[in-house]
């Protein structure tokens, strides 16, 4: 895939406390140019018609007892690379950023995602895709960044919870998505 230019896409949500919410994601033009699985028209009609709320989130959720091993990524490298240390408040940003700027693979960040089904909405860190090749099917990469992957208690749950929302939103089969929450020291698959 091919770096191509970078789409932003701010939503404004009112609450009925009259407060504002802003919802800002990222994605490469080329998701549109070239469709990308169902994920192309996922996001098309998010950047025409904006995210749906629900009152569950993932991070919200109970403690799920799941399976997680350390796994090789090059999400460590660039988050090393991204050096978000000493950016308090910033951390993610930073590493979004970085990601759609570096990584050709990344297709998109902080993407809001929802579920009627399961009552539930939520955000895509970092979308990374890997095309088909050699008979493989293609894989899409959900990553979430967690300053301190390796204490991280909540992660495979939220990334469980991910990992449906996305399915269901962008029509893409469960076992073509591969959950990691990552820091700059390590990385960790969810195997669901």
């Amino acid at each position: 895939m091919s770096k191509s230019e970078i789409v932003s896409r701010i939503f404004i949500k009112e609450l009925p406390t009259g407060k504002e919410i802003f919802f800002n994601f990222k994605t490469r033009s080329s998701v549109f140019t070239e469709p990308v699985s169902n994920l192309h028209g996922f996001l098309s009609s998010l950047m025409l018609e904006g995210r749906k709320s629900y009152k569950r989130s993932p991070s919200s959720e109970k403690l799920l007892v799941l399976d997680v091993k350390k796994v090789e990524s090059a999400a460590v490298q660039l988050a090393q690379e991204a050096d978000y240390e000493g950016c308090e408040g910033w951390q993610h940003r930073r590493v979004q950023s970085f990601f759609m700027q570096r990584d050709n693979r990344t297709l998109a960040v902080e993407i809001p995602l929802w579920s009627e089904e399961i009552d539930m909405s939520g955000f895509a860190d970092i979308i990374r895709y890997f095309p088909s090749e050699n008979g493989k099917p293609e894989i899409f990469q959900l990553l979430d960044f967690k300053p301190k992957a390796k204490s991280e208690r909540k992660a495979a749950t939220q990334l469980h919870f991910t990992k449906k929302l996305l399915s269901e939103c962008a029509r893409i089969p469960l076992e073509n998505i591969k959950c990691v929450y990552f820091d700059n020291q390590a990385a960790y698959e969810v195997l669901t």
